[in-house]
């Protein structure tokens, strides 16, 4: 007989892994969030997840990884570890647009991920945006949740942005 390669605890940290996928429903082709020329634009990026929220495969018992009230990123135990893809639909102006997703958990630490895509100059070119990252929660994030904002650079031209989705991975779960 054959003993297994893992105790009890590694067996609970395995089962506590999972994913979960959220599209928003708010920002459309028709509707976009609009991010506008000229100054620096932030905006916070809500996934009200009414079009589709897949959480069959999030373990049983852990809160949901994503508050579609609070349209924030919720950590639940002091060093978990978490991929997600933030996936969207991007149409810029006649100038480059440069289109920067940050997290930002507050506190002393506040932006914990900041990635910034150049989109594709030309009017009505749909280009299409996946940012991806992993990151850990700790006290602060668990406090405050984490705010996944949007914004474009001092002097960009507009940015339309929709199609939304939101795909979270929990893959380490802390002892």
């Amino acid at each position: 007989m054959q003993s297994s390669l893992y105790g009890p605890d590694d067996v609970a940290r395995v089962a506590g892994r999972g994913w979960a996928s959220y599209v928003d429903s708010t920002y459309t082709d028709v509707f976009p969030l609009e991010l506008r020329a000229g100054n620096s634009y932030t905006a916070n990026v809500e996934i009200d997840g009414t079009t589709s929220t897949i959480t069959t495969h999030w373990p049983a018992g852990v809160d949901e990884p994503w508050d579609t009230t609070t349209n924030k990123l919720i950590g639940t135990n002091d060093g978990d570890m978490f991929d997600f893809r933030l996936r969207m639909v991007a149409l810029g102006g006649a100038s480059p647009v440069q289109l920067t997703v940050e997290i930002d958990i507050g506190g002393a630490q506040g932006v914990i991920f900041s990635k910034t895509e150049n989109i594709a100059k030309g009017a009505s070119i749909e280009t299409h945006v996946t940012i991806s990252s992993d990151y850990y929660t700790g006290s602060t994030f668990i406090s405050n949740g984490g705010t996944i904002t949007v914004s474009t650079a001092d002097g960009s031209d507009d940015l339309d942005l929709w199609g939304f989705q939101l795909l979270v991975f929990r893959k380490f779960v802390a002892p």
